[in-house]
């Protein structure tokens, strides 16, 4: 288990020491660095796995690599601390140095592996191209752009350094890639976005059943009726086939295309979670992205359940992930972004990050962040800070008032909105849909589906009949309207209804 990172001048990481536990919760607003934080874990992998010249030219090369600021460091530095059990361990560090035209040279490099003693049982030293080392019978030469541990890791005694920096795996899960015919694949681990989803899933139904088994069980508890997943051959390509329980006596197949982007996420971290062989390290990054907000305590499930098999790095911006009873406090680093540097505090510090933290931060989701970690309470006026438009300006009927259960009095006429992402089609008005005479089916999949189920009643005329209901009710109509790329409609509360 990696138990300590060390960075310097990394991107917009200027100095940064984070210590990580089995599983690690980053939070923090976009552009934070979280990002970056995991980028560099996955640097030292790509480094080891091809070479660094490789690595720095997938991220732009040496100068967007290492950190601007005023001064413009000429290099920067990782290093990771582990610990093996046992008393057992090994550190791992290096440091790259810019030079003109954008070239570079690995400046220092060092390795030590430690036994039950915590002695350096063996260990070696690169000094601009110079080997030191207690490893007997290792005299490589070593380049001064390439590092040394892909050369030494030949001697049994670095191996297991080499394969637990070269084995971690990270993920930024694109459903898209997942939803597409696939290559063929042996599915030993899984790609970083998702590419070869169904050859993954095909190894671990084929080596780990029981680990199969609880795949789809949690994948029923995030996609309800869903009952299995499986590899499906198409020709020379690959792709993935669902089963779900619409109530008949067996359940409808559907293949990966008719998916939607959230039951592909979650597959996709079920996947990484549970590919075979079990990576050393995994990092996901926003894992709760298209995943109803619902299944937030299912996600942490699966980690919680994950860590006990590999270490787990999550970033997320989701408050109910961290909201969840499974999370522990220590589990959470808070990350900030100030003065053009990047900052991660545990619970520890993060007090002194409330009080300092900016008010863009404070309204998103640093409130829940202090709530949670520092045990306060938020202001019952919280909420209020969260929308980013102003009050005054969120319904063209007039002001929206305060829903949430804060004890804040108003004097607003209270209204619900119903919010519908996307614009509607060019062939639908809002008056054509107030008289009912238009609609457009957006998934005649899901619409078929419903209406078999007898779901589906009077195609059409859905916001008519919340007209005349709502009229009926309280003798008011709602306001329908659109507002950027939403359709809202605001519902007006009954007169008689007892005021919050």
């Amino acid at each position: 288990m990696i138990t300590q990172v060390q960075i310097r001048n990394y991107r917009s990481l200027a100095q940064v020491v984070v210590n990580l536990e089995s599983l690690t919760i980053l939070v923090g607003p976009n552009g934070a660095g979280k990002s970056n934080f995991v980028d560099a874990l996955r640097f030292i992998a790509d480094a080891l796995s091809t070479t660094p010249e490789l690595a720095l030219k997938q991220r732009g090369g040496i100068n967007v690599v290492r950190r601007r600021s005023k001064g413009h460091p000429t290099h920067f530095g990782l290093r990771v601390n582990m610990d093996w059990g046992n008393g057992s361990g090994a550190s791992y560090a290096f440091q790259v140095s810019a030079l003109p035209q954008g070239d570079f040279a690995v400046k220092q490099e060092m390795g030590r592996v430690w036994a039950a003693n915590a002695m350096p049982l063996y260990q070696f030293s690169v000094t601009e191209g110079a080997l030191q080392t207690n490893v007997p019978g290792l005299r490589p030469r070593i380049e001064k752009d390439r590092l040394a541990l892909t050369v030494l890791s030949a001697a049994e005694e670095l191996r297991p350094l080499y394969d637990a920096l070269t084995h971690m795996r990270f993920y930024s899960l694109v459903p898209d890639r997942i939803r597409e015919l696939q290559e063929p694949d042996p599915g030993q681990a899984l790609k970083r976005d998702g590419s070869n989803a169904a050859a993954v899933l095909r190894e671990i139904e084929k080596k780990s059943p029981r680990d199969y088994e609880r795949l789809c069980r949690l994948l029923g508890k995030v996609v309800p009726g869903t009952t299995s997943a499986h590899y499906l051959a198409l020709g020379p390509k690959e792709t993935l086939r669902f089963r779900q329980d619409v109530g008949d006596a067996n359940p409808w197949s559907f293949e990966a295309l008719n998916m939607s982007d959230g039951t592909l996420r979650v597959l996709g971290v079920l996947l990484a979670v549970y590919q075979t062989p079990t990576p050393p390290f995994i990092a996901i990054e926003e894992p709760e992205s298209t995943v109803h907000p619902a299944a937030a305590e299912v996600l942490v499930d699966i980690f919680a359940e994950a860590y006990s098999r590999s270490q787990i790095l999550i970033t997320t911006h989701s408050p109910d992930i961290l909201d969840s009873k499974n999370l522990r406090d220590d589990q959470i680093r808070a990350v900030e972004y100030r003065k053009g540097a990047m900052i991660i505090r545990s619970r520890a510090r993060c007090r002194r990050l409330w009080k300092t933290a900016p008010a863009s931060w404070r309204s998103t989701c640093a409130r829940r962040i202090a709530s949670r970690v520092l045990r306060r309470r938020p202001s019952p006026s919280c909420h209020k800070r969260r929308c980013a438009r102003p009050w005054s300006t969120r319904s063209p009927t007039g002001t929206t008032p305060c829903l949430r259960r804060c004890g804040s009095s108003s004097s607003m006429t209270a209204s619900l909105e119903v919010r519908t992402p996307g614009g509607l089609p060019n062939s639908v008005t809002i008056e054509a849909m107030k008289l009912g005479a238009a609609h457009v089916l957006r998934n005649p999949m899901i619409y078929t589906l419903l209406s078999r189920l007898g779901f589906v009643t009077g195609i059409g005329s859905g916001v008519y009949r919340t007209i005349q209901l709502v009229r009926q009710a309280t003798g008011r109509e709602p306001a329908i309207y659109q507002e950027a790329n939403e359709l809202v409609v605001a519902l007006p509360k009954g007169s008689s209804a007892p005021e919050h």
